[in-house]
């Protein structure tokens, strides 16, 4: 029997408890946690701003180790925080993190969000160094991976998808195509090559702010 091994570094920023995976230390998002601050703040100011003016149940896909979980459950309240990890040593990292921070809100499932059910490989490392947050979906991936859909999830209140998939953002926005006609949820992607774009125009969305980063799209028609 082979156990499965994880080390990890425990660390508190603004009083929440979080887990980083001792091989992706470097990792940006890892070393903001580590120093006490939190990655991407405008994404979390942004989340909370969304929240506040359109209270609703929120999708989070690329969780990585949970560093933004306990900022968005906090932002979510009485609804909830659906997060989607597909990398299982950075899902156990999120997991021990819900539960460290009790967390009650919280829906986090081991599986990558796609255009439909399917069974993919992600590149989870370049060599012997861990991608971390920016593992990648790809053909020659090291590791096995499920992947479902957000329409499959039959949310009703659904007020915001956020997106960090490394470019797997079109497919994940193509499988949530009825709940975003139903719901019209504001639409936060990192998409640098802008593939979700022409979609996301034809559905009637314009993009209203943003960073180099992150771009927010909201329902306009």
């Amino acid at each position: 029997m082979t156990a499965f091994n994880l080390s990890y570094i425990s660390a508190k920023t603004y009083g929440e408890t979080h887990h980083v995976p001792e091989n992706s230390q470097h990792r940006p998002a890892s070393q903001c946690i580590l120093s006490g601050q939190y990655y991407e703040p405008m994404t979390h100011q942004w989340v909370k701003q969304r929240l506040d003016q359109k209270p609703g149940s929120m999708i989070h896909a690329g969780t990585y180790f949970g560093d933004m979980v306990p900022s968005f459950s906090k932002s979510v309240g009485d609804h909830t925080l659906y997060a989607f990890e597909p990398v299982l040593e950075n899902y156990v990292l999120a997991k021990l993190t819900v539960e460290a921070n009790k967390l009650e809100n919280v829906f986090l499932q081991n599986s990558a969000l796609s255009d439909k059910f399917e069974i993919l490989k992600i590149k989870t490392q370049d060599g012997n160094v861990s991608r971390g947050g920016g593992s990648i979906i790809a053909p020659g991936g090291n590791e096995t991976i499920t992947a479902i859909t957000i329409d499959s999830l039959g949310i009703q209140n659904l007020s915001l998808i956020q997106l960090d998939v490394e470019e797997h953002e079109f497919q994940c926005l193509t499988g949530a195509l009825g709940t975003i006609v139903r719901c019209k949820p504001m639409i936060m992607v990192e998409d640098f090559q802008r593939k979700t774009t022409p979609l996301l125009v034809s559905l009637g969305y314009q993009n209203t702010h943003g960073n180099h980063d992150v771009q927010c799209w909201n329902y306009s028609s």
